[in-house]
């Protein structure tokens, strides 16, 4: 069935790094239930669909950790809520995000507060042009995405980081002048 093609990518361990979270069929639809459970009497606050992370996997590039997850859509406007399709034709998509310890909260806080990666290592698979793609297609696509921002913060940031001062100095610089100009021009 088209619709369940997620399944064999329910085991994580396929795909190498190392495991950080790993559901079970049967604990997913624990999950499942739980998440029923919690929403019953509060569709209209918590809607009749989402998302449950089957697995997270761990790898490191460079000596930077990142981490890819497998997330499945479902809905209880189906009769079988995993079988729902949702964002692509598996019902099923994958994510990177930084590791959410040690110091790279605050890279990833810091590289989006100097604007120089607003989504580093923040990426999902869930746009149009990816809707036929298979798991091991999107997980490939996000190492990919993984190694392009980790060799950015490790190659360029610095540079992209004087630019930027520079920049800032530049903006600056032109805001002052234009607060004397117009003072001067109020005045006379």
């Amino acid at each position: 069935m088209r619709t369940m093609s997620w399944l064999a990518y329910l085991d994580g361990n396929q795909f190498g790094g190392e495991c950080v979270k790993q559901l079970s069929l049967e604990d997913l639809k624990k999950e499942l239930e739980r998440v029923k459970r919690f929403r019953e009497g509060k569709w209209r606050e918590y809607g009749r669909d989402g998302v449950i992370e089957v697995w997270r996997r761990r790898y490191v590039y460079r000596g930077v950790p990142y981490e890819i997850a497998m997330l499945k859509y479902f809905s209880f406007n189906e009769p079988e809520p995993l079988n729902a399709i949702g964002f692509n034709n598996i019902g099923a998509y994958c994510v990177l995000e930084y590791v959410r310890d040690g110091v790279w909260n605050e890279v990833a806080r810091l590289l989006r507060e100097l604007e120089l990666s607003e989504r580093w290592l923040w990426e999902d698979t869930i746009h149009p042009d990816m809707e036929n793609w298979t798991i091991p297609q999107m997980v490939e696509w996000l190492h990919k995405r993984a190694k392009e921002y980790i060799d950015f913060l490790l190659d360029d940031v610095e540079t992209a980081l004087e630019a930027r001062i520079r920049e800032m100095q530049e903006k600056a610089k032109r805001l002052s002048e234009l607060i004397r100009q117009g003072l001067i021009n109020r005045r006379g």
